[in-house]
């Protein structure tokens, strides 16, 4: 029978069993009444928790809806517990990493329906130094759980409690944590990223292991550039300005290797030619969303860095323009941060997932043709902020100051053009003044930025970058 299957396994892998050590509430069918445990971190493409093939069929065939992709190994821990080891009117308390708050795999939904957690304990990255991470203690019993109460001692100062409605619809636990943020709720006016853009990994983590060895260091050559996420700030790529960290090896000129050889496998032949194209590389790992426009094409992205290209008009550079003014906007930016800020592994560096950018939601002007400004038009806005401007229009606005914030970054009105973009980012989300500076404002402090002095229309108006800008726009 099942105890005797137990029995052997147990003498054959000399592990610990559940069911042998506690035969009572497992075999008897009654389940623990309460579960406490720290159980194992360590996702699925670091070398000291790699695990085999074997294990991972198993995991598959047990628990399907947790073990997919990189899944992190607590979370076959929470299967075991919430599917056999917990009573009917059993509570979890244990820790795990902060970074599962803003998961988007299917494990959370299925948690979220049958065992959502009723409290969380954020903890500041260095509670547990051994750990790496930062952790979180999630307790929880069957059901829905209609209200959370949330301790939040990642602050500074004295830890404080807020207890959150989690009546609403799905979304990443890590939202329900930060609750005062307005956001948007997918009504009219906005879709996902992903139907405006293309986005792809730069190469899988096996095809990134491949390219190793073949990695060029040269400062011409005709291979594309290798850009990681180290490379890439708002609006730049440093590409050939610092040294770049890539499995291991520092490089100054890295490059993807040219030709067909043999060596460069289907895989990796793939990644490299997918991003022939002018495109949007993004930075995997990052205090702030950092998107560069590659108008180019001569440039390819690897792990850790995404790239995007416009569903709209693939390789126009003012779409693409506009996708990357978005990006880097406070606006969109503050957004994703509420949503998926806890995949943090140090300090405010936050890790980006594809599948949480692809579903954040943007302005559908984005998807729309952009339509000729008036000059006169946009300098009244820039000087007042209150001109009636269409959506299509404020498009068309936000893609020329792109243009000129890819180019002129040493220009001495840099700074108060860039806070005109994260402004007109805003409006095209519907956001008044006062949000987009609120917006602007957590923006500054997250990213060390010192704010524009003064009222933004008047500043702007005594540089000359305004006007040469409206200059520019079409008649």
């Amino acid at each position: 029978g099942l105890e005797e299957r137990a029995r052997r396994a147990r003498a054959i892998h000399q592990s610990f069993h559940w069911d042998l050590e506690f035969p009572e509430p497992l075999f008897g069918a009654r389940g623990f009444d309460l579960v406490v445990s720290n159980p194992p971190f360590g996702n699925a493409i670091e070398a000291q928790t790699r695990r085999g093939a074997g294990l991972g069929r198993l995991a598959k065939e047990l628990f399907p809806v947790f073990a997919r992709g990189a899944y992190d190994l607590s979370v076959l821990f929470w299967a075991r517990a919430c599917s056999s080891l917990l009573g009917v009117d059993g509570r979890y308390a244990w820790l795990s990493p902060s970074a599962l708050l803003s998961s988007t795999q299917p494990w959370q939904a299925w948690m979220h329906e049958h065992w959502r957690p009723t409290h969380l304990t954020l903890y500041p990255v260095d509670a547990f130094s051994v750990a790496r991470v930062r952790t979180c203690g999630y307790v929880g019993r069957r059901g829905a759980a209609r209200s959370l109460l949330v301790c939040d001692r990642d602050v500074s100062g004295e830890p404080g409690s807020h207890e959150r409605d989690w009546e609403q619809p799905w979304r990443p636990w890590y939202a329900i944590t930060r609750g005062a943020l307005h956001l948007a709720e997918g009504g009219s006016g906005l879709l996902r990223l992903e139907q405006v853009a293309e986005l792809s990994a730069g190469c899988a983590t096996g095809v990134a292991y491949q390219l190793r060895p073949h990695v060029l260091d040269a400062s011409r050559a005709e291979g594309p550039r290798l850009v990681t996420t180290g490379a890439i700030d708002r609006y730049r790529c440093r590409w050939g300005e610092r040294r770049i960290r890539y499995l291991g090896g520092d490089y100054s000129h890295p490059r993807w290797p040219v030709g067909d050889g043999p060596e460069l496998v289907g895989g990796l032949r793939r990644a490299r030619d997918r991003q022939a194209c002018p495109k949007v590389l993004v930075g995997g790992l990052t205090a702030v969303l950092e998107a560069w426009h590659d108008r180019e094409g001569n440039s390819a992205g690897v792990v850790s860095t995404w790239v995007l290209t416009s569903r709209v008009a693939r390789g126009d550079p003012a779409e693409l323009g506009l996708l990357t003014a978005m990006l880097n906007s406070a606006t969109f930016c503050r957004r994703y941060m509420a949503l998926h800020g806890a995949s943090a592994m140090s300090g405010k560096q936050t890790t980006i997932k594809k599948r949480a950018l692809a579903a954040m939601e943007v302005p559908e002007e984005l998807a729309r043709p952009r339509v000729a400004l008036d000059r006169e038009a946009a300098l009244r806005w820039v000087r007042e902020q209150n001109a009636a401007l269409s959506g299509s229009q404020l498009a068309a606005l936000l893609a020329a100051v792109s243009g000129w914030l890819g180019e002129s970054e040493d220009d001495p009105g840099w700074s108060g053009l860039d806070a005109l973009a994260h402004r007109v980012a805003a409006g095209l989300y519907g956001l008044k003044a006062p949000e987009a500076f609120d917006d602007y404002g957590w923006w500054c402090a997250r990213s060390g930025t010192q704010p524009v002095a003064g009222e933004l229309p008047g500043w702007l108006e005594r540089t000359r970058i305004a006007c040469e800008l409206v200059t520019r726009l079409p008649n």
